[in-house]
């Protein structure tokens, strides 16, 4: 009896293994930070990033006027985008893009902080800013994302993340990530609107380059792009060949009952 319950556990494994293959696969997508804009920014994969478009404005530079802010996360990092109108993103030497984000509804930049208070959004009317994300280029070409929390005076330094950089690339954008963690977020405990501005200094134009012109735009985590469903889940790297289909399948079974769980990673080369 024992043996044909087995059996029977066992086809029944094999059953719902086969429904999974037949099910189509979900695609995650991963960012990868070179400075080059990649398929998945434009919605390959699992989820279409987030996008804020600005326009072309006089008098300021195109090497340092926005022309899209994009943004998406995965379970680890959040990822943010800048392209400007120029054909490539020049990024001059100590051209300061500051990310303002308003990551915590109970603080804010302090009244005697009036160097960030300036230059995260008070004279476009927004308010609220708590963490501001910091990415620039040293004249030695050092590249540099600084995290801090604005809520002390002076800001208190949390981290860094990472620059993408590449004039030279196929469609030269500049990326950053940042770990989840430095902005306060996880994976169970990221918000679904943040109050954010975006600055471009240029050093070379004044106003500086803003978006949006005034208040602020929202973005959020949304769902991870690094998403792992409990039966099966897919994680795409973008690209144009298939050079490799792993399949893991796991069975735990406790007495007559199982569970199934099913990874299948599909890579491709860049």
């Amino acid at each position: 009896m024992m043996h044909k319950t087995r059996l029977l556990w066992k086809a029944g494994v094999i059953a719902i293994v086969l429904a999974l293959l037949m099910v189509g696969v979900v695609y995650a997508i991963t960012i990868v930070v070179d400075g080059d804009r990649e398929a998945a920014w434009s919605g390959s994969g699992g989820q279409t990033p987030g996008s804020a478009p600005d326009g072309n404005e006089l008098g300021i530079n195109d090497n340092v006027d926005m022309e899209t802010f994009q943004w998406t996360n995965d379970t680890t990092n959040f990822y943010f985008l800048v392209d400007v109108y120029a054909s490539a993103p020049l990024m001059p030497p100590l051209a300061v893009i500051d990310i303002c984000l308003d990551t915590s509804p109970s603080t804010d930049i302090p009244s005697t902080n009036t160097i960030q208070r300036n230059r995260c959004s008070y004279g476009t009317g927004v308010t609220g800013i708590d963490t501001v994300v910091e990415a620039y280029r040293l004249n030695n070409g050092t590249k540099i994302v600084d995290v801090y929390d604005v809520t002390t005076d002076p800001p208190t330094f949390t981290g860094s993340g990472v620059l993408g950089y590449n004039p030279a690339a196929t469609t030269p954008v500049v990326e950053m990530s940042v770990p989840l963690s430095l902005l306060g977020f996880n994976s169970g405990n990221c918000p679904s609107s943040i109050r954010t501005v975006v600055y471009y200094d240029g050093g070379d134009t004044n106003p500086d380059d803003n978006l949006p012109d005034s208040g602020s735009i929202n973005i959020n985590c949304g769902g991870p792009t690094a998403i792992t469903l409990s039966s099966l889940s897919a994680m795409s790297e973008t690209g144009n060949s298939t050079s490799l289909i792993l399949l893991t399948v796991a069975v735990l079974g406790l007495g007559t009952l199982g569970f199934v769980t099913i990874r299948r990673r599909r890579t491709h080369s860049l």
